[in-house]
């Protein structure tokens, strides 16, 4: 039975060493050079600069086509609007709602296969 294991080994041709080529000799090895060529460059911590006094932007500023809307809406409050444009809305609510103290929630639901309907819940 041990007469049966089989061995693969490679063998260059006519005796010739392999080609020097940048290709991995894996698939596995393809995936560490390019994680190692995607890093990157170190950074001088003693260079950079660092800012004092800097006013930070308010969170509510999602500059945002929806906004006047949303800004607009009252608890229970909701609005109808073609379905692509009803999740659009929904979506900007959820940024604004996150964003603000206290906490705005929002509802999205489908109307019929043409129309969404938006409300706000708190």
């Amino acid at each position: 039975m041990d007469d049966d294991v089989i061995t693969q080994r490679r063998v260059p041709a006519n005796g010739a060493k392999p080609p020097q080529t940048s290709a991995p000799t894996s698939v596995f090895d393809a995936g560490t050079r390019a994680k190692a060529a995607a890093r990157p460059p170190e950074i001088a911590l003693d260079k950079i600069v660092i800012r004092k006094g800097v006013p930070k932007p308010d969170p509510l500023r999602v500059r945002d086509k929806w906004n006047p809307l949303i800004s607009r809406m009252a608890p229970g409050d909701s609005v109808e609007l073609p379905l692509h444009q009803a999740k659009n809305l929904y979506s900007a609510c959820k940024k604004v709602g996150e964003a603000s103290k206290p906490r705005k929630t929002f509802s999205v639901r489908t109307i019929n296969a043409t129309t969404g309907a938006v409300w706000r819940d708190t």
